[in-house]
């Protein structure tokens, strides 16, 4: 196959003077390079994420006395409300947002989000209120479609570039791009 290449004039020079002296052709000298190169491994960058730890490091964990359906109970279903208590056991303690532990989960969750590079807060604009009247007004968005349908006119009023989310019903604005994060670089669709 035949290419056009800039190389540069002391490099092109110093492989000519090599072919000359070892007697082969230039194009065998860069091919030899190119794969010499390429059967190197390439070395892959991690991301490390920061440690976001807060309070004393050598203090006991207040946490590690709770299972983690209790957590997620206090946290996403009812904090503090009818069915509340302490998740440790007391009925009769109160378990509320006000509760140290729950304040200081709830804060290191979000400390985390905001610490991230590549993450930045968002929130509605002056054109918001049109866009997600034009979303709500799709077929099939109803119900929790309308919060869908509030989070993806955000997301396009701030020009964001993909959705990482496994719900599926973002489909219904193709305005933006979702991934699937457990599906490694396969979009849901591509514009």
């Amino acid at each position: 196959m035949k290419t056009t290449l800039d190389i540069h004039d002391e490099l092109l020079a110093r492989a000519r003077r090599h072919a000359r002296e070892t007697g082969r052709p230039l194009r065998a000298v860069v091919e030899e390079g190119l794969r010499r190169v390429l059967a190197r491994p390439v070395p892959r960058s991690r991301y490390k994420l920061p440690d976001l730890r807060a309070g004393d490091p050598a203090a006991p964990d207040p946490l590690e006395r709770f299972s983690w359906h209790e957590l997620r109970e206090t946290i996403y279903d009812d904090p503090g409300g009818d069915r509340g208590g302490d998740p440790g056991g007391d009925p009769g303690a109160r378990w509320s947002p006000s509760t140290p532990i729950f304040w200081s989960m709830r804060t290191a969750a979000k400390r985390a989000r905001v610490a991230s590079p590549s993450n930045r807060m968002i929130g509605e604009t002056d054109d918001f209120p049109d866009i997600l009247e034009r979303f709500v007004n799709r077929p099939h968005v109803v119900g929790g479609g309308v919060h869908d349908a509030r989070i993806a006119a955000i997301c396009v009023a701030h020009a964001v570039e993909a959705l990482f989310t496994r719900d599926r019903d973002f489909s219904l604005f193709p305005e933006l791009l979702t991934h699937d994060p457990f599906e490694a670089g396969r979009p849901f669709r591509d514009h």
